[in-house]
């Protein structure tokens, strides 16, 4: 039989493919999305099993050691094996934690210190053993006070304000146990080992060295250790941000760091001759270590830094945000004052004067906080302090001084503001402090 021309059966079996094919397509793609979707799944969930294994390594470290050396530290959880790998890092220690299996790995960078406790939960601790106290221009102090004698009085210094008010909100300990150098001198001396650290760098560098805008110091990719023999010169105002990378310059001459540098790379600095950050800088990540003097200028702002200096350290005009460290270290006999100065800045974190020659009094030895600074944290001082701002925290000293023209006034308390309950409860010490508690995580950075 004919068909008729205008049938349509003809159309089935093409029609029939046509809707096996969107079919059998919708299958493939949501058979490989689930596919897709189990695998990243698969993937995250080892990536977090590792991140974990390296959390478990760094609270075993810090919880079952007494005390943290230098060295690696082998772990293996639910078939993950992790390696911690500490080093002294300035006044702290640092953790890359590392986390591997065939499936996947992390790594992370933790900066450890140490809990203030015992003397440092006091908001003023004075060390001297016979002291002769007298207060004066409306002191307040906040929290308990330590001494070895208590001999307080009130006094009057002609111009100044006098002390109508009880100077102290707290309690006062009494004891003999107030060590003038609560401090293990080996973590400091571990600081300035200069010649050991220059013997195998990556590169020497044979004259200055200059960073720009420009060359970013893309001579230097790859290295780590680098020797410069003359003076080191940063002048950038862009981001470096490659937190892989840790570098180490050992600097015969003198850093400088000019007006309006931008440096956030991972950086340690050992220069002999001084360090200077001009105004108007903003740095992250950084120690700066030195035989000679730091200054820190007008405007300047650094978050996560340490400065280390056997002489004068500076900071004028200038905010150092949490963490910083600032420490004047002397162990050997010296004709220059060894000086912390702040003045019209505020510092958030630690400032440390120590000197491995406590039985001599250093009279030129002192920290000195103007009207204008504000300071949250720890200060501590072998020799004296000089206290005019406020001090949110504990001030730890041998003795106090006041300079009102033309008279030094030693072992009085004038104008002191000190509140230690508002210090924040996750303050962390440097590692190298006696009177301290256990280690503590003060910061971490995911590599990978």
């Amino acid at each position: 039989m004919i068909k008729p021309l205008n049938s349509e059966s003809g159309y089935v079996l093409p029609s029939v493919l046509f809707i096996s094919t969107v079919v059998t397509t919708l299958c493939y793609i949501l058979i490989s999305y689930f596919f897709v979707y189990q695998t990243q799944s698969t993937k995250a969930i080892n990536k977090t099993k590792h991140d974990l294994a390296c959390l478990s390594a760094i609270n075993k470290v810090l919880n079952d050691i007494n005390t943290i050396e230098n060295g690696d530290y082998d772990f293996t959880f639910d078939s993950i094996n992790v390696r911690a790998a500490l080093k002294q890092r300035g006044a702290y220690y640092e953790a890359e934690v590392t986390a591997r299996n065939h499936l996947d790995s992390s790594s992370v960078r933790y900066t450890i210190g140490r809990k203030p406790s015992g003397l440092f939960q006091n908001a003023f601790v004075m060390s001297h053993p016979e002291p002769r106290i007298s207060v004066t221009g409306g002191t307040s102090i906040t929290g308990n006070a330590a001494f070895r004698r208590h001999n307080v009085q009130t006094g009057t210094i002609h111009g100044l304000a006098r002390q109508r008010d009880n100077y102290l909100e707290g309690d006062i300990l009494i004891t003999d146990a107030i060590p003038r150098h609560p401090i293990d001198d080996s973590i400091f001396n571990n600081i300035f080992t200069f010649h050991s650290n220059v013997l195998n760098p990556d590169t020497v560098v044979g004259s200055d060295l200059y960073i720009t805008q420009e060359n970013k110091g893309s001579a230097l990719k790859n290295k780590k250790r680098i020797h410069v023999l003359g003076d080191m010169v940063i002048d950038t105002s862009q981001e470096q941000n490659d937190v892989r990378s840790d570098r180490e310059y050992y600097i015969e001459g003198e850093l400088k760091v000019t007006e309006n540098t931008i440096y956030n790379q991972s950086s340690m600095f050992y220069s002999r001759k001084g360090i200077e950050i001009r105004g108007s800088s903003n740095i992250r990540n950084a120690v700066f270590i030195t035989d000679s003097t730091i200054h820190v200028r007008d405007g300047t702002i650094m978050r996560d830094v340490q400065m280390i200096a056997r002489d004068t350290i500076g900071v004028y005009g200038a905010t150092l945000m949490f963490p910083a460290t600032v420490i004047s270290y002397r162990d050997q006999e010296d004709a220059n004052p060894q000086i912390i100065e702040v003045l019209n800045s505020v510092v958030n974190g630690s400032l440390l004067m120590i000197t491995s020659l406590p039985d001599t009094l250093q009279t030129g030895g002192n920290i000195i906080i103007d009207e204008q600074s504000k300071v949250q944290g720890i200060i501590y001082s072998a020799n004296s302090v000089e206290i005019r701002g406020d001090v949110t925290g504990c001030v730890y000293t041998y003795v106090t001084r006041y300079y009102h023209e033309p008279t030094i006034y030693i072992n009085w308390l004038v104008g002191m503001r000190i509140n230690r309950p508002a210090l924040d409860r996750q303050f962390i010490l440097p590692v190298g402090i006696m009177e301290s508690g256990p280690y503590k995580i003060m910061r971490e950075q995911w590599l990978f």
